[in-house]
């Protein structure tokens, strides 16, 4: 049996043993406990965010699995207006979240770097950066536009409209630019899928319009800009050709024609007249009159709002007319003036078709000439069988002539004219004068070639009679160029030579075979009647400077004479003996000429009788 004192000792010691067990297990357990937080908060924390495509009105956070340093560091770029808010517990941050001040734009990006992310016992981060792409979510796409780019013959009443892939649910802020005349640049919609605007007029026809569709929520100018197109209204049908005519005659027609394609109405036309119309086709109307009088005008209009199938219209009327022939006018009379050939023709023009024998028997010519009518379409013609030379006609043609279709003329027409002259040239050659002074044996050698005779100025200046010598000064005393040459043929005038007077060439002449007529002081007349009459005429005047002159001849007596002396042959006329033109002339000398009758008589005149000498050759 043990004592008692021995129990409690030992009972003492066993309290003590369990003491100590306990405490022990105590402080392994809070070793452990501790050694558990201290791993914790020393272990790298996860970033927990969902930034893909997030909603326009969101924030963008993220969070941490366990509680990180205040050392850490995040920025979002491109910037964006708004407040950053750190979410923090008694350990440490455990969220970062950022709060726009306006709403995301729809489909942009944007790049959030967090770093120096390092848990609450770490030394050192364990995120040194990291960067997370942040996308907002994308507005729906543009389905369809109406009117399509490059679209044609759009009605000018047509809606504006955009159809979108999705609901918009305000992503999109669209807004339409351009020449086109809107009621409001902003559209409205029913089911936010499909947008239109409404015109504040109707579109002009046949006009290119351009629109541009813009999204106002977008800030990057591309990306605001969505699509640009051109489209052309339907065009205004045109009218390509209606009859507007004058003299409009029974059986003619109306036709009007447009250059599209139409909606075939007879009501597109206000016709003022009697008559029936029809469509040859699609394009051409035609409109045959009936009981028209004469003398009157009929307008007709082809109306405003003519619809073409591609839904055209004429924007206003077109008005035309036709007029139906009334008194009929002589629009042409001919001829006129001077100078016509004696068969001209004379021309009766008419406004409109008339009856031929009416116009025939109202027509008159004074002096009356032989003849007969002929027609080409209005225009009736005399044909005289040979009017006279030189003579003014008169043609007339009295009022009362009758139209066929219209009213019969209501005055007198008439024109004067006058016939040309007759032109008579003899055959005759042009000859030079083979020496100083034979311009009458040149002259005489032309006339007769006429007839055939061929011979020289020498031969002839023999049958004239030819014994040179000179001009006796002392006595002034020289032969007779009434009888013979005067002179050397080759000398010079009026000292050494001289020449010959008309009787010695007619002489010549008359050896030669042919009939020769010596006159004096004669006339225009006379000479150009001599060409009429077929036969050249020899006459003498003068080249240059004339000097009056004498001298004593043989034999007793004294010759007037003159220096200067110079013989022509004349052989054709323009115009009639009575009423001359002019003269055809060969000079020896200066070849052909073409004097007036003046020109001429002053030349042979200049001394009287003694230059007016002529020889006509026959």
């Amino acid at each position: 049996m043990i004592a008692p004192g021995k129990m409690d000792i030992r009972k003492t010691l066993r309290l003590h043993k369990r003491s100590f067990l306990v405490t022990g297990l105590v402080a392994a357990l809070l070793g452990a406990v501790a050694g558990v937080v201290i791993c914790y908060f020393r272990q790298a924390p996860q970033l927990i965010y969902s930034l893909k495509d997030i909603k326009v009105d969101k924030t963008i956070q993220v969070s941490f699995t366990r509680p990180v340093q205040s050392q850490l560091v995040y920025q979002l770029s491109p910037a964006l207006a708004g407040k950053w808010q750190v979410t923090r517990n008694w350990l440490g941050i455990t969220a970062i979240t950022f709060y726009p001040r306006t709403r995301l734009v729809p489909g942009s990006s944007y790049s959030l770097a967090v770093g120096r992310v390092a848990p609450l016992l770490a030394t050192k981060p364990t995120v040194a950066r990291l960067v997370i792409p942040v996308s907002v979510e994308k507005p729906p796409a543009i389905k369809d536009f109406t009117p399509a780019g490059g679209a044609a013959n759009v009605q000018v009443d047509t809606a504006i409209t955009v159809r979108l892939a999705a609901a918009n649910r305000g992503l999109r802020r669209l807004s339409l630019a351009g020449d086109v005349p809107l009621a409001a640049a902003t559209p409205t919609g029913a089911d936010d899928i499909t947008f239109s605007w409404k015109l504040a007029k109707p579109l002009s026809q046949g006009t290119a319009y351009h629109l541009e569709l813009s999204d106002l929520n977008q800030v990057d100018p591309v990306k605001r800009a969505l699509l640009a197109v051109v489209f052309t209204t339907v065009p205004e049908p045109r009218v390509t050709g209606a009859t507007d005519q004058n003299y409009f005659y029974p059986g003619n027609t109306i036709t009007v024609s447009f250059d599209q394609d139409m909606v075939q109405t007879d009501a597109d036309f206000r016709l003022n007249m009697p008559g029936s119309g029809r469509w040859l086709d699609a394009r051409d109307y035609q409109f045959t009159p009936s009981g028209l009088q004469p003398g009157h005008d009929y307008p007709y209009t082809i109306l405003a709002g003519s619809k073409a199938l591609n839904g055209g219209v004429t924007e206003s009327d077109h008005g035309y007319k036709i007029s139906t022939p009334g008194v009929a006018y002589v629009t042409g009379l001919s001829p006129g003036g001077y100078g016509w050939n004696i068969t001209v023709p004379i021309n009766v023009s008419f406004d409109q078709p008339v009856d031929h024998g009416s116009a025939q028997a109202a027509f008159h010519l004074s002096p009356s000439a032989a003849g007969g009518f002929g027609w080409s379409g209005n225009t009736m013609t005399f044909y005289p069988g040979g009017l006279a030379y030189q003579t003014t006609y008169q043609a007339s043609l009295d009022a009362g002539v009758q139209s066929l279709y219209g009213l019969p003329t209501n005055q007198t027409y008439a024109t004067s004219f006058s016939t040309t002259y007759r032109i008579i040239t003899l055959n005759v050659p042009q000859y030079y004068q083979a020496y100083t002074e034979s311009c009458e044996e040149a002259s005489l050698r032309m006339a007769l070639a006429l007839y055939g005779v061929a011979t020289n100025d020498y031969d002839i200046l023999q049958n004239v009679g030819y014994d040179p010598r000179p001009r006796d000064t002392a006595t002034n005393t020289w032969d007779n160029p009434y009888l013979m040459f005067v002179g050397d043929v080759n000398g010079a005038q009026d000292t050494t030579g001289y020449g010959v007077f008309a009787p010695p060439i007619a002489h010549a002449a008359q050896l030669y075979g042919r009939g020769a007529t010596v006159a004096s002081g004669v006339s225009a007349g006379y000479i150009a009647q001599q060409i009429y009459d077929g036969h050249p005429v020899i006459a003498w005047g003068y080249s240059k400077n004339p000097v009056a002159d004498s001298w004593n001849v043989p034999g007793g007596g004294t010759v007037a004479t003159y220096k200067g002396e110079h013989v022509r042959v004349i052989y054709g006329v323009a115009g009639s003996p009575d009423n001359i033109v002019g003269f055809y002339i060969h000079d020896p000398i200066f070849g052909n000429l073409y004097w007036t009758p003046s020109q001429l008589m002053a030349n042979m005149n200049i001394f009287g009788n003694t230059s007016n000498q002529t020889v006509t050759v026959y």
